[in-house]
């Protein structure tokens, strides 16, 4: 469980060069929403909705270094 009560799971990214990553999340049943923190825990990108619907999608410019992906839902109670 994340700090805002919402659960989330954490996938560790690692860039060697400088490059755009582009993440999505899609679902049926909950409204995914996503996370690109850096090591510092500061918040690189996140999105709702961008995919369509209410899927997720970053496209972001990386530079090299380790990265988190937060993948949670929108709501707490998702």
């Amino acid at each position: 469980q994340d700090g805002s009560g919402a659960y989330a799971d954490y996938f560790e990214l690692r860039v060697f060069n400088t490059t755009y990553v582009d993440i999505t999340m899609e679902s049926t049943t909950l409204d995914p929403y996503l996370l690109i923190l850096d090591e510092d825990d500061y918040v690189i990108a996140e999105d709702d909705d961008s995919l369509g619907g209410l899927d997720a999608w970053i496209r972001v410019k990386l530079s090299p270094g380790t990265y988190y992906i937060a993948a949670s839902t929108y709501t707490a109670q998702e």
